[in-house]
């Protein structure tokens, strides 16, 4: 929509107006992904994503602003041609967008399964940090999990070092994998 409206110079901002906004809404992203994802790696909770539509909506109208200033510098054609031209260029973004995450999706689903299956039942894994209410687990592939003290035992120690020590093998299976930041959560 803003794309449109602005390249035909019906709404224009302030160019550096929107550059500054295209890059404050991709570090606004960033920094929420990260805040998020910790979060629910802390507390177990499901990423809330209520909201997610209305700012990467936002966030659409604004990157149109950008996109049509770079098209207003090209120099549309006029007339019919100005509305193919326009439409020509949309289709080609989201034809480039889909392509992308049909290569990506693959690609990310692999890696995942990878890690699961190193990590899955029957391989050995080294204890390797004891804190309170967890411990933290050596993968194989070089990769760190943590186990909940309530997944100890069917009676729950208070504290994992009451059952277990540094350095004891266990066989643990991969419940949960967090990708940003990496977090892998297991069962013992």
């Amino acid at each position: 929509i803003t794309l449109i409206l602005s390249a035909l110079s019906l709404v224009v901002l302030n160019e550096r107006l929107t550059d500054i906004l295209v890059a404050l809404s991709i570090v606004y992203v960033g920094v929420e992904n990260i805040v998020l994802a910790r979060r629910a790696a802390a507390t177990g909770a499901p990423r809330p994503s209520a909201h997610r539509f209305w700012v990467a909506s936002a966030f659409g109208l604004v990157h149109g602003f950008g996109f049509s200033g770079v098209l207003r510098e090209i120099g549309l054609p006029e007339g019919a041609a100005r509305f193919w031209s326009l439409l020509s260029f949309n289709v080609g973004v989201e034809i480039a967008q889909v392509a992308l995450c049909a290569l990506a999706f693959p690609l990310l689903t692999a890696w995942r399964r990878g890690i699961e299956r190193r990590g899955a039942i029957g391989q050995k894994q080294w204890l390797q940090n004891l804190q309170v209410a967890s411990l933290l687990v050596s993968l194989a592939g070089g990769k760190d999990a943590l186990v909940h003290v309530s997944q100890l035992a069917d009676e729950p120690p208070s504290r994992p070092d009451e059952i277990l020590k540094i350095g004891d093998t266990l066989r643990v299976r991969v419940t949960e994998i967090t990708i940003t930041p990496l977090f892998i959560g297991v069962l013992f």
